[in-house]
C-alpha cells in the first residue's frame, strides 16, 4: 500500500507512520515546514501547507488511500479542517483517487442513540463553549459525505497512549460513553486495516477498545 497522510506530525499520525512502515507500506506525508517529522525508510516528507493545492497534489501522487488525521491543537485554534479537507477532496477528484479515511471524533456531527446521554451532554457543552471549532468539524464531515468518494469517517472517543491491545470494536452503532477510549496504537491499526480492506465504505464508524 502507498498512503498519503495529512496530519502526520500528531501523535495519531506518528503511530500510523510507525505501523505502516513496519508493514512494509510506503507513506508520503504533508507536514508544516517547522515539523519535527523526519524522512526514513518508506516515508517521504513533504514540507508545505494544507492551504497549497500544489503541495496537496504532490502528497496525493501515487497513493492508494488518503488519511486525514489533523485537527485543532487547542480550544483557541483557528478553524481549518473543513477547508483543508475540501482541498484534499478536490485533488483526489482531479487525479481519480477515491479512498479517503477522515479522523474526526465521537462528539462531532450527529449524536445518535449509540452515544450515552452523558456524552451527548458533553458534546453539547463543547458546542456551546467552542462553537466555531465544533461547526468546522461538523462541516468537515459534511464535505466528506458529499464528496461521493469511497470515504470512511472514523470517530474515536477519548484517545490514550496505552499499548496496543488489538481488542478493537468498530461500527456505526458501537456503544460510546464517557468512559469509552481507544489507544492511539489501536486506532492506527484500525485506520490501516480499513485503508486496506474497505469494510466500512461510506459509514461513520465509532471505534473503541
Amino acid at each position: 500500500m502507498n498512503l498519503a497522510v495529512f496530519g502526520a506530525s500528531g501523535r495519531v499520525g506518528a503511530a500510523v507512520l510507525s505501523l505502516a512502515t513496519s508493514r512494509g507500506w510506503s507513506v508520503r506525508a504533508l507536514v508544516r515546514p517547522s515539523s519535527h517529522c523526519k524522512e526514513e525508510a518508506r516515508v517521504e516528507i513533504i514540507r508545505g501547507s494544507l492551504e497549497s493545492p500544489t503541495d496537496v497534489l504532490v502528497t496525493l501522487h501515487g497513493a492508494h488511500a488518503v488519511l486525514c488525521l489533523y485537527g485543532p491543537r487547542s480550544a483557541q485554534s483557528k478553524p481549518f479542517c473543513a477547508q483543508a479537507t475540501l482541498r484534499i477532496i478536490a485533488g483526489m477528484q482531479l487525479i481519480g483517487l477515491r479512498r479517503l479515511l477522515c479522523l474526526t471524533g465521537a462528539m462531532v456531527g450527529a449524536l445518535p442513540s449509540n452515544m450515552s446521554l452523558a456524552l451527548r451532554m458533553m458534546a453539547a457543552a463543547y458546542r456551546y463553549w467552542c462553537p466555531e471549532l465544533a461547526a468546522d468539524a461538523s462541516e468537515q464531515e459534511r464535505v466528506v459525505i458529499d464528496s461521493q468518494l469511497d470515504w470512511t469517517l472514523v470517530k474515536p472517543p477519548r484517545l490514550t497512549n496505552s499499548p496496543a491491545t488489538q481488542l478493537i470494536r468498530a461500527g456505526p452503532t458501537v456503544p460510546i460513553g464517557l468512559l469509552s477510549r481507544i489507544s492511539r496504537r489501536d486506532l492506527a491499526t484500525f485506520l490501516l486495516n480499513e485503508a486496506r480492506d474497505s469494510q466500512h465504505l461510506q459509514e461513520r464508524v465509532y471505534v473503541c477498545n
